[in-house]
C-alpha cells in the first residue's frame, strides 16, 4: 500500500548492535529489537498511517490521496528525526525475525528521550509500550537523569499512559504536550 514513488533520502544512522537488549517483559513473549535499517522504510510508512486513521477519516479525500498525503508526512518526520537525532537509537520491535510490529526511537543522553514508539495496532494495549517505557525509566533511574518526550494533545489515552508512570506536563510545545519523568 505504501506508495512507490515516495523517497527519503535520509538514511538511518549506523547500527550499535550492542543497544539492542530488549526488555525481559517482552523476551519472554517472543519480542526483540533490532537496529532499523532504509529497507524498513516501506513497513514503517505503513505503521506511521496505522497512527493517523481516526484522524484521517474525517478528510474528505479519497484514499489514494490520504496515502499520497501520509507518505509524504512520514518522510518529511523521518528526516527530521534521523538529522535533529542522528546520535539516537532507531530500533524495531519484532515478534519473530522479519515481523517488525513497530517502532521504538531514543536519545540516549541527559536528559534521556522518548522520541518515538509506535505500534500496529493489533499489537497495542498488550504492556508492549509500557515495557519499552519502564526499561528506558529503568535505565534513567541508574543513571540518575530524568526522560523527556513529547506526547500530542489529542492523545488522551498515551497522555493518560506517560502519567501513570511518573510523567508530568512541563510544557506546552503547540500541538503536544511536552512530558518529563524525574530520575
Amino acid at each position: 500500500m505504501t506508495n512507490p514513488a515516495s523517497k527519503v533520502s535520509a538514511s538511518f544512522p549506523a547500527e550499535k548492535p550492542e543497544r539492542t537488549r530488549a526488555p525481559l517483559f517482552l523476551v519472554k513473549r517472543g519480542f526483540k529489537l533490532r537496529w532499523l535499517r532504509d529497507s524498513d522504510l516501506g513497513w514503517l510508512r505503513d505503521l506511521y498511517a496505522s497512527t493517523r486513521v481516526d484522524e484521517m477519516r474525517s478528510v474528505p479525500w479519497d484514499a489514494q490521496t490520504k496515502r499520497r498525503f501520509l507518505d509524504q508526512q512520514f518522510d518529511l518526520q523521518h528526516a527530521h528525526f534521523v538529522g535533529h537525532f542522528s546520535d539516537s537509537e532507531f530500533l524495531a520491535v519484532e515478534l519473530a525475525p522479519g515481523k517488525p510490529i513497530g517502532r521504538y526511537y531514543v536519545r540516549r543522553s541527559d536528559p534521556m528521550h522518548i522520541i518515538d514508539i509506535a505500534l500496529l495496532p493489533e499489537y497495542r494495549q498488550r504492556g508492549i509500550g509500557t515495557a519499552l517505557i519502564e526499561h528506558t525509566l529503568a535505565e534513567a533511574r541508574a543513571r540518575q537523569c530524568s526522560v523527556l518526550l513529547h506526547v500530542v494533545k489529542a492523545n488522551k489515552r498515551a497522555a493518560k499512559l506517560y502519567q501513570g508512570l511518573g510523567f508530568t506536563v512541563q510544557g506546552d510545545a503547540g500541538l503536544h504536550w511536552e512530558m518529563r519523568c524525574p530520575p
